[in-house]
């Protein structure tokens, strides 16, 4: 091994991730990169979250037969002959997306893993980095790589690499056992087996639909790249947006994936406006859901809270309705109101995220029907819900209650 190669190993090795995966390397006594040298690699080890030995090892078989450690042989030579060093990197498909490395002639995994994420550049096509580091702010201010940050632990907190996969939803509806990463699970065997990622993409239906079963293309992955292009839908019950045409133009993004990150096009300026609310006194601005703009129980509950809220703290408030009622004035007379059903259906989560702005700090829902307003609301915002109708079926609402956070009310 060169001197340039050994340089490159060392600084790509990562220990904490080793041995957490090999406890006896920690007592090493000349540490975790050589107990990885010496034995590691031989016996599947990785070194790093994104190179996977055990796969890379089937992909250069000669590494066992030349007594080659894996790691340096991809940085050597197997990255120009398009090996993979990880089941979940195609470097053909990074390479297409990413044209100036292709064309500059760099190895596109330590492109990814030295600048790449960096610049918002996704190592797989169903993990958004520049999504995932713009709803996950502890992720992107740490200077994480998000993927590895993900595969490691983000998933087991509940986190989602792409808008288009709930991951959490996607564990509860399909019953995964504990300790299963359900992101995984979609990939490798979830999707075959007709389970969608998202509510609003039904993954079998578009499969049967669109596709020929037999050719193995993933149906999400599909629809993002070209299937939108064609027209095609992602849900059975779904309709094409008037402005689907107009999305060419934005950003060459699928109308799905334009609707449910609209909420987070201000989140790049997230920041500046947490600096802004320090600087004037301000916390942000709470959501306060209602199922309508009536004057029952639940309504009436909302209403006291949002009116004590606008004396008692620094938070300003903004108040949604899934629906009207007679008595919208009373409500307006409190705060801004916003009712889902003034919109129609494909805009009213873009229409949503305008009126609400990018200094929301947390969401009260007055009640389990009120839950459908997370159908556009696809921000993962620290929520209270009121539940005054437990004995309700919780199925009906097909959505999923859980904490996201807490904020103190101040």
């Amino acid at each position: 091994m060169t001197a340039e190669l050994e340089t490159d190993l060392e600084a790509l090795f990562r220990p904490d991730w080793y041995v957490a995966a090999t406890p006896e390397a920690a007592t090493f006594p000349e540490g975790a990169l050589a107990h990885y040298s010496l034995f590691g690699w031989r016996e599947g080890r990785s070194p790093h979250p994104l190179f996977d030995t055990a796969f890379y090892l089937t992909k250069a078989p000669e590494c066992l037969q030349d007594n080659i450690e894996p790691l340096s042989h991809y940085l050597s030579r197997g990255w120009r002959q398009m090996l993979s060093p990880h089941p979940l990197f195609d470097p053909a498909w990074y390479l297409c997306e990413n044209r100036d490395v292709l064309e500059a002639e760099q190895d596109p995994w330590l492109h990814y893993l030295q600048q790449g994420w960096r610049q918002g550049r996704s190592l797989h096509p169903l993990f958004d980095t520049k999504w995932y580091l713009a709803l996950y702010e502890d992720v992107a201010e740490a200077g994480v790589e998000p993927l590895s940050h993900y595969l490691r632990k983000g998933w087991l907190e509940g986190r989602s690499p792409h808008p288009l996969f709930g991951g959490p939803w996607y564990q509860e509806a399909y019953g995964l056992e504990e300790g299963i990463n359900p992101w995984l699970d979609y990939i490798q065997t979830g999707w075959r087996a007709g389970r969608s990622p998202h509510p609003r993409f039904d993954a079998d239906w578009y499969l049967t639909k669109y596709l020929d079963p037999l050719a193995g293309f993933e149906p999400l992955q599909h629809y993002l790249s070209s299937g939108w292009r064609e027209g095609l839908l992602p849900h059975p019950d779904a309709q094409l947006p008037a402005r689907a045409a107009q999305s060419a133009v934005q950003g060459e993004k699928a109308p799905l994936y334009l609707e449910l990150t609209r909420g987070l096009a201000n989140l790049n300026s997230g920041a500046q406006s947490k600096a802004a609310l320090r600087d004037e006194g301000r916390r942000g601005r709470l959501l306060l859901v209602t199922h309508d703009t009536q004057l029952g129980g639940a309504q009436t509950v909302l209403r006291l809270f949002a009116d004590w809220v606008t004396a008692r703290t620094r938070f300003s408030v903004g108040i949604v309705a899934i629906s009207g009622g007679h008595f919208r004035p009373e409500f307006e007379a409190i705060a801004p109101v916003f009712v889902l059903s003034d919109h129609a259906e494909a805009d009213r989560a873009a229409a949503l995220a305008d009126w609400a702005g990018a200094d929301v700090q947390a969401v009260f829902v007055n009640s389990i029907v009120s839950g459908s307003f997370y159908k556009y609301w696809p921000v993962e915002t620290p929520s209270v819900a009121f539940i005054h109708d437990c004995p309700r079926s919780w199925s009906a609402t097909r959505m999923r209650w859980r904490w996201c956070g807490s904020i103190p009310i101040t």
